[in-house]
């Protein structure tokens, strides 16, 4: 009677351990499932509000987040004509905003920049002071996919005005490999029937 007690609490304990060793199993085991929560790519952006001036002109560029929507507005102020103000569609996040007279008449061009996707693609909108009465947008034509000036391009737009032009730089890259050189594309800003355009005028490698 002994000996077969025994036997029942040794079958007993093992059966413990089986159950303690399947239990730890199931704890250490990886989830089968994992989720990753992203932000999605068509996410309002950061809101966004700069100030430019250029002698008595004021210009304000604002953004506002929450409303599903990417632009921007441009309001002016100290026109003698018309204060305007304008609303624009962009493709991501507003950077920054810069201002300059660049065609020598005494009024402020003021460009908008904005970037979009992994590569930081730039975008500039440009608007100009009419001889200090009213403001209106500027025409510039996006250089079409397989133009020799964005040959090895892939983002990481610079933009600034300098002097009496627009600038455009970026890095170039051979696939996805930087070579370590910049372009820059410079533009002049031209009078046109309807409004003034912007012109590419010079391409250089450094």
């Amino acid at each position: 009677m002994k000996k077969y007690s025994s036997f029942i609490l040794f079958a007993a304990s093992a059966i413990v351990l089986s159950c303690n060793n399947s239990s730890n199993e199931k704890t250490d085991a990886p989830a089968e499932d994992t989720v990753t929560t992203a932000t999605p790519e068509n996410s309002a952006p950061a809101p966004f509000t700069k100030e430019v001036s250029y002698r008595d002109y004021k210009f304000t560029v604002a953004t506002k987040s929450g409303d599903g929507e990417h632009h921007f507005t441009i309001s002016s102020q100290g026109l003698t004509e018309v204060n305007d103000t304008f609303t624009v569609d962009v493709k991501g996040a507003i950077k920054d905003v810069i201002i300059d007279d660049i065609d020598g008449d005494n009024s402020p061009e003021i460009g908008v920049i904005d970037i979009s996707g992994p590569d930081q693609q730039g975008h500039i909108h440009l608007f100009s002071a009419f001889n200090g009465k009213s403001m209106g947008t500027v025409n510039f034509p996006e250089l079409p996919a397989g133009d020799k000036a964005l040959a090895g391009y892939k983002g990481y737009d610079e933009f600034q005005f300098v002097e009496s032009s627009l600038v455009r730089r970026f890095p170039l890259f051979d696939g996805e490999t930087k070579t370590g050189k910049m372009r820059q594309l410079q533009y002049k800003l031209k009078p046109g029937e309807a409004m003034k355009q912007v012109v590419l005028d010079r391409t250089t490698e450094f």
